[in-house]
């Protein structure tokens, strides 16, 4: 079985602002404003950089955030990114 690889949706137009230490994302597409976890702002960059599987998102969030890959943190990512795609902001694409 293969895993879905996660990106950027095409056309995404997405800007970022940090004030105290919050970080918010404003799509413009959708017009809509998001405040992110410090997970969620290292992992939609991640992604922004290339696409990635649910696993090597992990990875690769546990690394730039030097916390430890566990449950909870796998959670987070299985929710952030189930979210992105409903939100439109990331989509399935092409390994």
């Amino acid at each position: 079985m293969h895993e879905t690889v996660w990106g950027l949706a095409a056309g995404a137009r997405l800007h970022w602002r940090e004030w105290e230490g919050e970080v918010v994302l404003f799509h413009e597409n959708s017009a809509n404003i998001h405040q992110l976890s410090p997970v969620a702002v290292t992992a939609l960059r991640l992604l922004m950089d290339e696409p990635a599987t649910n696993a090597t998102l992990v990875q690769k969030t546990a690394s730039c955030l030097d916390i430890d890959v566990d449950a909870p943190l796998q959670d987070d990512i299985d929710q952030l990114l189930s979210q992105l795609r409903r939100l439109g902001i990331i989509q399935a694409v092409q390994p």
